[in-house]
């Protein structure tokens, strides 16, 4: 049976309710295999290879900033920094069952693990699974030693989390220390700012976070934070939005992406209307700078859009390089020189380019993130991105 692995991100985020400590590391030679014993009544045993080399000798060696993710278990800098060690862990069947139907089904099978326990009532179950940390985290709480289990963890700690309870089913299991960790974590999610010309933007350096997020709200169901989360990749995503090998459900990323494009082809298109509308002549056809009028604003409009390849070929699908929101704030900020007529003061202000380009941005509000529901359908379950912690 293979499990899912996805990137470690470490240091996305630190956690100021963290006690600042030393690195510890676990020096003399270790032993190619170690074993963490969860219940001394154990009837399963998961194996995990490619565990860090300088894990503590025993499971009372791991404290909460290690699972936290606030410090690293070992240190790159240290002469014995290795991968390869085999890990052992001693669970108990009644445990992993009863949180996890992934086991229950498995040991209920009649694949070999399957047939093994049920046979001798013991299985040995080999697990592809490299994010160590996160998955005796796992087992912390589901063999409810929850003294050892950190209140706050790091947004990487609690992305890989994410992954391991979609892909294990153990929902019900985590739910408690899950929202805890999501309401410490609140202020990393990508939230909206007033631009000063009035267009809703977003702070560009939580975009990384943003796929995190949505992964994280749609395992733990967290609606607010889904909306919150799906609006921002609608805003700023300048390219075709992935799931960047994250379990995110296909049809949330394709529903992202035909929203974003949908807007965007709306707004383009709008712009070119007003080309042709602006190639027309001026407003005010009974004054005597309306050819004046005419060329100023077409000339700036057409030079506008020819800097933002808008112009004399619009850009296709998937509009790479292209935001909604970075779009209308450049053309929200567009003017064209201002037309005077003797005696007639402000006359030409509705053909200004700027007036126009207004008159277009109304017909495109801000957009607004999905609403989380059942529709979306489940991940698909695979290995996803590959780290060791």
């Amino acid at each position: 049976m293979t499990e899912p692995s996805t990137e470690e991100e470490t240091g996305i985020t630190t956690l100021s309710s963290t006690p600042t400590l030393p690195i510890r590391e676990f020096t003399g030679q270790p032993s190619d295999t170690l074993t963490y014993e969860f219940d001394p009544n154990a009837d399963i045993t998961l194996v995990l290879r490619n565990a860090p080399q300088n894990l503590p000798p025993s499971l009372q060696g791991l404290n909460r900033s290690d699972l936290a993710g606030s410090l690293p278990v070992f240190s790159t800098n240290s002469s014995i920094f290795r991968r390869g060690k085999t890990l052992r862990l001693r669970v108990s069947s009644r445990h992993l069952t009863l949180s996890c139907p992934y086991f229950a089904r498995m040991l209920e099978s009649q694949f070999r693990e399957g047939t093994e326990f049920q046979s001798t009532g013991q299985a040995e179950i080999e697990l592809q699974e490299t994010r160590t940390m996160s998955f005796l985290l796992l087992m912390f709480i589901i063999h409810c030693r929850t003294r050892q289990v950190p209140t706050a963890v790091t947004l990487s700690v609690l992305t890989d989390i994410a992954v391991l309870v979609d892909y294990y089913e153990c929902h019900d299991a985590i739910a408690l220390f899950a929202n805890l960790w999501i309401k410490d974590l609140a202020y990393t999610v990508p939230k909206p700012i007033t631009a000063p010309i009035g267009v809703t933007a977003f702070q560009p350096d939580c975009n990384d976070s943003a796929l995190n997020w949505l992964l994280i709200s749609w395992v733990f169901k967290d609606k607010s934070v889904f909306k919150q989360v799906t609006s921002h990749l609608l805003h700023y995503s300048i390219d075709e939005i992935s799931s960047d090998g994250l379990p995110i459900p296909g049809s949330i990323i394709e529903r992202l992406n035909s929203q974003r494009n949908a807007n965007i082809s709306f707004l383009i298109n709008d712009l070119n209307a007003l080309h042709s509308q602006a190639a027309k002549g001026c407003q005010k056809q009974a004054v005597k700078s309306v050819q004046m009028c005419t060329y100023t604003v077409l000339g700036a409009l057409t030079k506008h859009m020819m800097d933002m390849k808008l112009h004399p070929t619009s850009p296709a699908s998937p509009y790479k390089g292209i935001g909604i929101t970075e779009l209308k704030q450049i053309c929200a900020a567009w003017t064209s020189p201002e037309i005077t007529e003797p005696y007639l003061p402000n006359h030409h202000a509705a053909c200004s380019l700027k007036s126009r380009v207004a008159a277009v941005l109304k017909r495109h509000p801000d957009l607004v993130g999905l609403e989380l529901d059942d529709t979306f359908g489940k991940s698909v379950r695979g290995r996803g991105k590959e780290t060791v912690n």
